[in-house]
Parts: structure tokens; sequence; C-alpha cells
């Protein structure tokens, strides 16, 4: 599976970190998997990284399933790095059907790990990715 995850409940962090061709079914068992892991906390910061993905076999109406369910709270923020174009699209249609269906955490779409970092208030904690 193109997919894994890491929690870092040090750092209220859950790391998530997707390579290749993801399909909607991966993504779903890996947040399937998270939300179901012990350490897991809906008030923890998210950090998205796609920049591994070389594209995303994933429709808009599986965007519209993922973005309609989410296991984060008011106290959440999720930040999604993603570089390709396509990838880039994806997410920021995500993070908008998210915002639309009145989101309680907040979300935004970056391009590059450092201002994802800078946004999640981990910039001086050596966040890497992968």
């Amino acid at each position: 599976m193109p997919c894994d995850y890491e929690i870092d409940l040090q750092r209220r962090l859950l790391k998530c970190r997707v390579w290749g061709a993801a399909t909607h079914a991966e993504i779903s068992q890996m947040r399937q998997k998270f939300t179901h892991d012990p350490a897991f906390r809906s008030d923890l910061f998210q950090l998205y990284d796609l920049r591994d993905a070389t594209g995303l076999t994933i429709s808009a109406g599986e965007i519209r399933d993922l973005a309609g369910y989410s296991p984060f709270s008011r106290e959440a923020k999720r930040a999604i790095v993603a570089q390709r174009d396509a990838v880039y699209g994806a997410a920021r249609m995500f993070a908008l059907l998210r915002e639309a269906g009145g989101a309680q955490e907040q979300i935004q779409v970056f391009r590059s790990l450092s201002e994802a970092n800078a946004w999640l208030g981990l910039e001086n904690k050596e966040i890497r990715s992968g």
C-alpha cells in the first residue's frame, strides 16, 4: 500500500505520507487505521505529505466521499503538502469540500513542506516527513 502514517504524541502530530499512485481504497484504509489507532486523538495536528504521490487514482466523487467525514476536532489543524499540479488540485478540492461541508478543523494546502511546518507551528521542531 503506498500510504503510511505515524502518530507523534509528544508533538501532537499525525504524519501521513502517500507515494506512487494511491487509490481511494488505500487512502480510506489508511484513515481507518489511524482513527482506530489507540494513540489517535481528534485534536492532533495532521501533516499529510503528498510530495511523492505521482498521481491519485481517485475520482471527484471519491474525493467528495473522503471530504464528507473527518475524525478531527475544532482544535486540529491539517496541512496537506502537494507539489504536482494534479495532486495539488485534488488536495485543494478536498480542502474546499471539507470547508463547504462545515469542517470543524482548519485545513490548508501547501506546495512546500517548510510552509506547512510553519503554518502548523512546527518549523523549529525539526519535523520531516518520510
